[in-house]
């Protein structure tokens, strides 16, 4: 099992940066309402905005993960973004299926 570290395509890259800005922003997005809670108006959804750039990077990290191992790309970096972004995608499938099923 010889697999290079760094990705050897462009589509590998984005697959890459995807995934680790979909962890970096899961991290940093909690911090957000607390440092510009304050100085933001009242109507601004601070939260729900967050939220839906989260799903959307995890979405976008995914399918391009997938497209990328699709066409032969296995470097370790990949699968390390592929299954950052797959743990949050899978957060946040959890919680909507939950909210379908039990709602409140």
């Amino acid at each position: 099992m010889n697999r290079p570290i760094q990705p050897s395509s462009r589509l590998g890259w984005w697959a890459l940066w995807l995934g680790f800005a979909t962890g970096l922003w899961a991290r940093v997005f909690p911090l957000l309402p607390a440092l510009l809670g304050p100085r933001l108006p009242i109507r601004i959804p601070l939260g729900r905005a967050g939220s839906v750039i989260e799903v959307a990077l995890a979405l976008a990290a995914l399918s391009t993960g997938v497209i990328a191992m699709t066409r032969g790309e296995r470097s370790w970096l990949n699968i390390i973004a592929f299954v950052l972004a797959a743990i949050i995608g899978g957060a946040w499938l959890l919680f909507a299926l939950g909210q379908v099923v039990v709602p409140d």
